[in-house]
């Protein structure tokens, strides 16, 4: 049973336990160990995100309580697997692209293709659907090469 979730693991999660491995930490102590820097990286990400959409700090208190509290009641986070990766690497991807970083969004696009490749289809989903822009009842093409650039990365 061990063999197939080690064959099945993505690259980046294999070798992240492993370098850890290497510097002599269990990986049970770091399975307790690192949720909460997940949790922590993703917490800073939505608030910063948040005061870009909405500037009022006061929001951001509460989206970040909001989904605090979410991660906690599940298990996707407190199980250090893979899928505790997603949330970190979105809430990246987010504010990277609203931002319109360009290095930032590829940095993101490549971990994502390391730990959790499938969170890579929904990036690159909604980087293409900004291309896009609903204007006088027709789709239209955005003007910002800043927009293309994401998608072609």
């Amino acid at each position: 049973m061990a063999q197939y979730y080690t064959t099945i693991a993505p690259v980046g999660f294999k070798a992240f336990y492993w370098v850890i491995a290497q510097l002599g930490i269990e990986p049970l102590v770091l399975g307790k160990i690192l949720p909460i820097f997940l949790a922590l990286i993703t917490t800073i990400y939505v608030f910063r995100f948040t005061l870009l959409i909405f500037p009022v700090p006061a929001a951001g208190f509460w989206v970040t309580l909001f989904l605090n509290q979410n991660f906690w009641l599940k298990d996707d986070l407190i199980s250090a697997a893979p899928r505790a990766f997603v949330y970190p690497l979105f809430a990246a991807f987010l504010y990277y692209l609203f931002r319109r970083s360009l290095f930032g969004c590829c940095v993101i696009f490549f971990l994502e293709d390391l730990f959790y490749p499938q969170i890579l289809l929904v990036s690159l989903g909604i980087a293409i659907l900004r291309l896009f822009v609903f204007k006088t009842g027709k789709i239209q093409l955005v003007s910002s090469k800043q927009d293309y650039c994401v998608c072609l990365a």
